[in-house]
């Protein structure tokens, strides 16, 4: 699958186009923007966890979870992977339009990004500690697809089957509406720059 959009510049969705896309996930609206904003500027960061993944498991893990459940987890993993096919769709544009083309490509291989990004978002390893003081997981069991087991602990205390289940449905709704979705994203890009 393969959209072309003409040559623009933008920004992140805006909370309408996360809003939309979330409803259309199955995900109640009301959820979905209490998340967005938690996600965006409640917290006293714009886009939690867009530059480091660990900043989103203690969000996730003491705020969406308690509160809005698995229904929030959802819209969470919902608005980082919009957020990531923004920028992805606006790099794509921008090379696009330094190379002097009229339009750019963007296809499914995209989703690959999104789904490593989503699958970062899962802490499911072993916990570490930098030298910052900083609290981690371990590379080698982050991609949410392994359960990791340890014998003497059984499993870990952060391994949740749930939330790999909410990421897994969040996935394969990007698959199945990626067109429409860049479409959205491109247009909403589009109206940002007319005067």
């Amino acid at each position: 699958m393969v959209s072309t959009i003409s040559i623009t510049t933008g920004s992140m969705p805006s909370w309408r186009l996360h809003e939309k896309w979330a409803a259309k996930a199955g995900i109640d609206p009301y959820v979905a923007r209490q998340v967005d904003r938690l996600i965006d500027r409640d917290l006293g960061y714009h886009d939690i966890g867009r530059r480091r993944v660990s900043d989103c498991w203690s969000v996730l893990y003491s705020v969406v979870l308690p509160i809005y459940l698995y229904e929030g987890a959802r819209a969470f993993f919902l608005h980082h992977a919009l957020d990531r096919l923004a920028y992805i769709v606006r790099r794509r544009i921008m090379r696009a339009k330094e190379a002097g083309q009229p339009y750019a490509r963007v296809d499914t291989t995209v989703l690959k990004e999104i789904e490593e990004l989503i699958w970062r978002l899962i802490p499911t390893g072993q916990p570490t500690l930098s030298k910052r003081g900083r609290i981690g997981f371990s590379r080698f069991f982050t991609t949410g697809r392994a359960a990791p087991k340890w014998p003497e602990l059984g499993w870990h205390p952060r391994f949740d089957p749930y939330l790999i289940s909410c990421a897994e449905r969040v996935l394969e709704f990007l698959y199945a509406h990626f067109s429409d979705i860049v479409h959205d994203i491109a247009e909403e890009i589009k109206s940002k720059l007319r005067p």
